[in-house]
């Protein structure tokens, strides 16, 4: 289990693509360097030493290559898969609440162009009598000051007696307050 320490610690850091090709040649090269050192230190026949070095070479390097290549890309195709797959919730969680929001701003305006549609003002100069309190309307017609706001705001009125007019109209039902 040391190798495999070993390995692991050396594993490339960076994983760009130009690091690990200059790793795959120099462990090509140290590798072929050893097995040639080798068959000289053993005097191996050169035929022989035609047939034994691609398949030796192929023995070291087939471990080696999978720990310094293909772990690491595996590792950082894992990587990128799982971020990948953060991304995809996290945008489908964003257009959720991009839906839920854009349906309450809907309701919203939909609620305020209710209201809007509903308030009716009153602007500008309104010409009023002075003597008998109506109201001229845009047509030319003289209206009752409660008829002419009721058109024209969507008011409505109720009819009583302040305590004033009560006194005048009502003096003997009234005390000195005005209350009947």
């Amino acid at each position: 289990m040391i190798g495999t320490k070993f390995f692991k610690t050396a594993k490339l850091a960076n994983k760009t693509p130009l690091k690990i090709l200059l790793k795959m040649v120099f462990i090509v090269f140290f590798s072929e360097m050893l097995l040639m050192v080798l068959f000289h230190l053993i005097s191996v026949p050169t035929d022989v030493t035609i047939i034994l070095d691609p398949i030796l070479l192929t023995i070291i390097l087939t471990p080696v290559l999978y720990v310094f290549v293909y772990q690491p890309l595996e590792s950082e195709i894992s990587r990128r898969k799982q971020i990948e797959s953060e991304l995809l919730k996290s945008r489908d969680s964003l257009e959720k609440k991009v839906i839920e929001r854009t349906s309450k701003l809907a309701e919203a305006n939909t609620e305020l162009q209710k209201a809007f549609d509903e308030v009716k003002t009153l602007t500008g100069l309104i010409p009023i009598c002075a003597s008998c309190k109506k109201v001229r309307d845009d047509l030319g017609y003289w209206k009752q000051i409660e008829s002419y706001i009721t058109d024209h705001s969507g008011a409505e009125f109720t009819h009583s007696v302040c305590q004033e007019c009560t006194k005048k109209l009502y003096p003997d039902l009234a005390d000195e307050h005005g209350n009947v």
